[in-house]
């Protein structure tokens, strides 16, 4: 019995023991892993502050330098042929849709409707968390090759960079029902606004609806589709802090996402530039912006149309460093985009003055007729 009792309480000291051994190595593994975090943190910390040193270096004028040197390239490969076969699908005549990354409608039937104004878009400098097509704001006669497309290539965000209508000018067809509770029919897809999800804090950007798309009989699925407020034709925004938003939404989750604007070049690639140029910093890797604008314009001909847009985009990316650490570097390079701004007389939502230098494609060419 004695031996009993010495044997059980022998147990239980040995019990103690790993338990106490147990809690200890928890307690190095999550020390560990904090620390990490930490140190990952501080590499991200420095890589930002590297980055905002370095723009506010080279000044708006510099960056003025690198847009100017970007004028000059041209992709390896820049052959049109389904462009130029297919002039009634076309919004603008000098905004080519390249062949070697157009998507490809697929269930046509022939090679003729197969072709559609948009490009798929990916990177080797960063690694997108989503897939992005970028696309023009569809014609009367491409609004049901639009959602072929987003049912195809099973799209779950659309963001609307234009308006309908844009100083008076027709930018892109109501492919979509406008309020809560309308349904369109285009061919055998239908697509219903089923709510708003617009946000205090972000109305003043952009609008969020969701939409239920069903196409036939048996399939359907929701998409949220982002419309923003505050970015104008010839211009650009006074904050990135909408189009950081925006990207913010798009990013959290990996459904593959369109954006689209007028032509789906100039305000399109300034957006697919800035998630680039996050996505760089997030990897901790400096951001190489002239290199960024010549891989997307291998992929989407003609994307970021204009010196304004080329220099929002640091503004963004800058708004982005803020938000992790506000330093110096930042509120120096925000004076100098304010008085840029506004020697520029770079459209607001309220104005309607042009970029000085450089008049968008998306508003002065006109349309195919």
């Amino acid at each position: 019995m004695r031996k009993t009792s010495e044997q059980q309480a022998l147990k239980r000291k040995t019990s103690r023991r790993k338990r106490r051994i147990t809690t200890e190595e928890t307690s190095i593994d999550e020390g560990e892993e904090k620390n990490e975090k930490n140190n990952k943190k501080q590499v991200l910390i420095a890589t930002c502050e590297k980055f905002a040193k370095a723009t506010v270096k080279k000044q708006i004028s510099g960056l003025k330098e690198e847009f100017e040197a970007l004028r000059t390239f041209q992709p390896s490969d820049s052959s049109t042929t389904f462009f130029q076969n297919n002039k009634n699908r076309n919004r603008y005549f000098d905004i080519p849709c390249l062949d070697k990354t157009r998507v490809v409608l697929k269930g046509s039937g022939s090679a003729e409707n197969d072709y559609i104004h948009a490009n798929h878009v990916t990177s080797e400098l960063c690694r997108f968390r989503n897939k992005f097509i970028c696309t023009q704001g569809p014609l009367d006669n491409t609004i049901l090759d639009f959602w072929r497309m987003v049912v195809q290539e099973n799209i779950r965000h659309i963001v609307m960079l234009c308006k309908l209508i844009e100083l008076n000018k027709p930018k892109c067809a109501a492919y979509f029902p406008v309020n809560v509770g309308e349904t369109k029919t285009f061919g055998n897809i239908s697509i219903t606004t089923i709510a708003e999800k617009t946000t205090s804090d972000n109305a003043k950007h952009f609008q969020t609806f969701e939409m239920l798309v069903s196409s036939g009989s048996t399939y359907e699925f929701k998409i949220q589709h982002y419309r923003c407020v505050d970015w104008p034709d010839f211009g650009v925004p006074e904050s990135g802090l909408g189009v950081l938003r925006i990207l913010r939404e798009v990013r959290r989750d990996k459904n593959p996402a369109i954006i689209h604007c007028s032509a789906g070049v100039g305000r399109t690639g300034t957006l697919i530039a800035i998630e680039c140029g996050v996505r760089t910093l997030l990897e901790k890797k400096d951001v190489k912006m002239p290199e960024i604008v010549k891989e997307l314009r291998s992929q989407r001909a003609k994307s970021v149309q204009t010196e304004g847009q080329y220099i929002f985009i640091y503004r963004s990316l800058m708004e982005f460093v803020r938000s992790r650490k506000n330093m110096k570097e930042v509120e120096d390079f925000a004076k100098m985009y304010a008085e840029y701004f506004k020697e520029s007389k770079l459209v607001t939502p309220q104005g309607h003055p042009s970029e000085k230098n450089h008049p968008s494609a998306e508003s002065v060419n006109p349309p195919n007729p």
